[in-house]
């Protein structure tokens, strides 16, 4: 669990937990520890191959990462600022909507790429199956 600051190093450790591979589409991110998001951010194993997550931030750098899912459930919103669409393949793009609740399932494997950008805050909760 983090609180406070969320580091990029953070994410990893919670996408190792999770059995997931999380790459940054661009160097800054890789090569350097400075915050991504200002907020909290939790993995919690709730019993043996499920996994609860979530996490309330306000993004403090464009962040642009890949990250290969499999079978997932999330529910997010968007809280401030502005989202690029998200593209999980093969699916079309996936479009944030301001202060709207919005469900994401994804069954079986998928590479998800996304740039959260700073200054835009989100809360998120879901669920994976490992």
């Amino acid at each position: 669990m983090c609180n406070g600051v969320v580091r990029y190093s953070d994410l990893l450790d919670a996408a190792n937990t999770l059995s997931t591979r999380l790459q940054p589409l661009d160097d800054l991110v890789s090569t350097t520890d400075t915050p991504t998001m200002q907020g909290r951010m939790l993995v919690l194993e709730v019993r043996p191959y499920l996994y609860a997550m979530g996490h309330i931030g306000r993004y403090v750098q464009d962040t642009a990462l890949v990250n290969e899912v499999e079978d997932i459930i999330t529910c997010s919103v968007l809280l401030a600022g502005d989202a690029q669409p998200m593209q999980i393949e093969p699916y079309p793009p996936f479009r944030f909507v301001l202060n709207q609740t919005q469900l994401l399932c994804v069954s079986g494997k998928a590479t998800c790429r996304a740039v959260c950008k700073a200054g835009s805050e989100n809360t998120w909760v879901g669920f994976h199956i490992k």
